[in-house]
């Protein structure tokens, strides 16, 4: 399974969801590509980053402590979840300072939406536009 993923982190914290996921493999500067802004103006307040996720960026979120329930996801999805970390043979690593990036990211999950149209459909929601940033 397949989903689309649209990760939003408020700028005070784009350093440390960098390093977070470089740590757990995911690559360098995850967060550097889409600036964000609250109030349509130039400064940047969020930044986000859209990717394509599995059961294993699912579990391994989840492995570090992010409430799936906050991503849209039901019971059942969790459980799914759940019993898939459960299975992970070796388990994820959640590396130092996981927590106070996961309690600021917003992930936003679509089986239908995918690309731009997934990250504009959320950015409308959450009342975000995309700014150039130098």
């Amino acid at each position: 399974m397949t989903i689309s993923a649209f990760l939003i982190i408020p700028a005070a914290y784009k350093p440390a969801a960098n390093a977070v996921g470089l740590a757990m493999g995911w690559g360098p500067n995850n967060y550097d590509g889409v600036a964000l802004s609250n109030d349509g103006g130039a400064t940047v307040t969020h930044w986000a980053c859209r990717t394509d996720v599995d059961q294993v960026f699912l579990a391994t979120i989840l492995a570090a402590g992010y409430d799936l329930t906050r991503a849209g996801l039901s019971p059942d999805q969790i459980a799914a979840v759940q019993a898939y970390l459960d299975a992970m043979d070796p388990q994820p690593y959640a590396p130092p300072g996981v927590d106070a990036v996961l309690s600021a990211l917003d992930v936003n999950l679509s089986e239908t939406l995918w690309g731009i149209d997934h990250a504009t459909a959320v950015m409308a929601d959450k009342g975000l536009v995309r700014i150039d940033h130098a």
